[in-house]
């Protein structure tokens, strides 16, 4: 990671590839955000025999990170709203919103064991900052506006209410979903003086 920071300055943050546990499968996250570099292809990596190289995303993946200091005397901190989950997705959120760039780089490669891909094995509370950091992210994301930023939030939920198989699932999840709306709604002045505060100036420094 170090070697590839000093090679490719123009990035102010960097993440290892990210492996499932096992080290057999691309993480479905870290995926999703190499998925965003047209370059990529997984399947110019047979039996996940990766060459060197840096694909440049918005966004990165919080199992490992490398960072410049450059990119926080411009962006900040981390949101202590957050407290767990999803915090470096606002984070960097607000770093492409600032014109940071960062990238993935396939010579360094992690295996992380995801939570969120075993719901089963986390607590109430976890799976309920999971949820709520999960709409918070939308809701606080600087690069659009906020009333877009509420349609994307109460669209996400519908749709997450509609996967529900079972009616009881369906009003487990309505009822669980808009209590986490609500709880967001009474943080919405809070919210919109932390979007003001990080457009204008390094936050949490």
């Amino acid at each position: 990671m170090v070697e590839v920071a000093i090679k490719n300055p123009e990035y102010e943050a960097l993440s290892p590839i990210t492996f499932d546990y096992e080290g057999r499968n691309i993480d479905p996250l870290s995926m999703r955000k190499l998925n965003h570099n047209k370059e990529f292809k997984d399947v110019d990596y047979p039996n996940n025999d990766f060459q060197d190289k840096v694909y440049e995303v918005s966004s990165l993946f919080g199992t490992a990170l490398f960072f410049h200091r450059n990119i926080f005397l411009k962006v900040g901190l981390f949101d202590p709203l957050f407290f767990l989950y999803h915090e470096e997705s606002d984070f960097f959120q607000r770093a492409f919103y600032h014109k940071k760039r960062m990238a993935i780089t396939t010579s360094s490669k992690i295996n992380h064991w995801h939570t969120s891909l075993h719901p089963e094995e986390i607590s109430f509370f976890v799976k309920y900052l999971n949820y709520r950091n999960y709409f918070l992210v939308r809701l606080k994301d600087p690069n659009d506006t906020i009333f877009n930023n509420f349609v994307k939030m109460f669209r996400t939920g519908i749709q997450n209410i509609r996967k529900a198989e079972s009616f009881y699932d369906k009003t487990r999840m309505t009822l669980f979903t808009s209590s986490i709306f609500f709880i967001l709604f009474l943080r919405l002045p809070q919210i919109l003086h932390k979007r003001f505060k990080e457009k204008k100036y390094p936050a949490y420094l």
